[in-house]
C-alpha cells in the first residue's frame, strides 16, 4: 500500500483515547479478545482502495503535469487488485498481484485500447508469463502463444494433458530456409505510399498454419500495427509458397504447428 499504512497510523492514535475508555467498562479477563476483535475490524475497514501516479512512460510521479496514467490497488483477500487508467478514463490493464514489494504477477491479465477494446491477454504464473492472446478489433481471438520459458517447466505428460500439443523439437520451415524468407520479403514488401506520407511506422506479426505435409493452410495477421501496415503484410502473407514447407516435428514425427514471423515496416 502507498498510502494507507500513514492513514491507518495516524488512525490508531486518535482511538487510543477511545480504547482507554472501554477498558474501564469491559471486565479485564475478556478485554484482550474484544482488543483484538476490534482492531482486526478497524484494519478490515481501513483495506480501501489506493492509488498511484504514472507519467507517459509508465515512471511514477507525483508532479500534477506530469500524471498520464492511473493505477488503483484494492486489496482482495489475499491478493491485490490493480487497474491501470487511461487519461479518459478508460481501462488500461486488469490484473491481480499476490505481492507489490517486489511485484509478483498471478493468473489473467487483460489489456485494453484507449477506445474500450480488449487487445490482448497474458497469463501469469508465479510472475512469468506463460500464454499470451491477442485480439482483432472484433474481440477474434487472432493469436494464442503457449511460451517456451514456462513450457519448459512442464513435463511432456503435463504439456499433453494441460494443452494437448505435443513438444516442437523441431520448428517448421520455409522453403529453402530463414535466408529464402528474409529474400522474398525484402522482394515482396512495397511500402504503402500512404503510410509513407504519413510517416507511419510499426511491427506487424504474421502467423501461417503449415501441416505435417508441408503445406500452408491457414493465414492471419497475430498482431496488428495500423490498417494500412496490417494490409500490406496480409497481402505478402498470401502470396506466401503454399507447399513445400518442412513441417514441424516432435521427436522426428510430422506435425502440425502455427510459422509465426515478423514484417517491420520502417522509414
Amino acid at each position: 500500500m502507498i498510502s494507507g499504512w500513514k492513514v491507518l497510523e495516524s488512525r490508531a492514535i486518535n482511538i487510543n483515547p477511545f480504547l482507554m475508555s472501554i477498558s474501564k467498562v469491559i471486565p479485564c479477563k475478556r478485554f484482550p479478545v474484544f482488543l483484538l476483535l476490534f482492531i482486526a475490524s478497524f484494519y478490515t475497514h481501513a483495506q480501501k482502495t489506493d492509488s498511484l501516479w504514472f507519467d507517459k512512460n509508465w515512471k511514477v510521479t507525483q508532479t500534477p503535469e506530469e500524471r498520464f496514467y492511473l493505477r488503483t490497488i484494492k486489496p482482495v483477500d489475499s491478493l491485490f487488485e490493480v487497474m491501470d487508467y487511461y487519461p479518459n478514463g478508460k481501462a488500461q490493464m486488469t490484473g491481480y498481484f499476490t505481492s507489490l514489494k517486489p511485484e509478483n504477477r498471478n493468473g489473467e491479465f487483460s489489456y485494453y485500447s484507449e477506445s474500450g477494446v480488449l487487445t490482448s491477454k497474458n497469463i501469469w504464473v508465479n510472475n512469468m508469463v506463460a500464454e499470451t492472446f491477442t485480439f482483432d478489433e472484433t474481440g477474434k481471438q487472432t493469436l494464442h502463444i503457449i511460451k517456451k520459458e514456462y513450457l519448459a517447466t512442464l513435463s511432456t505428460q503435463e504439456k499433453l494433458e494441460k494443452y494437448g500439443i505435443k513438444e516442437i523439437t523441431k520448428q517448421p520451415e520455409f522453403p529453402g530456409g530463414n535466408n529464402r524468407l528474409s529474400e522474398f520479403l525484402s522482394k515482396t514488401i512495397i511500402y504503402p505510399p500512404q503510410a509513407m506520407q504519413g510517416e507511419i511506422q510499426g511491427r506487424v506479426i504474421v502467423a501461417v498454419s503449415i501441416d505435417e505435409k508441408g503445406n500452408l493452410k491457414h493465414i492471419r495477421v497475430a498482431q496488428k500495427a495500423h490498417p494500412l501496415l496490417d494490409e500490406e503484410a496480409l497481402r505478402i502473407a498470401n502470396l506466401l509458397p503454399k507447399k513445400k514447407w518442412t513441417p514441424a516435428q516432435n521427436n522426428q514425427e510430422n506435425i502440425t504447428a502455427d510459422f509465426i514471423f515478423p514484417i517491420n515496416f520502417k522509414l
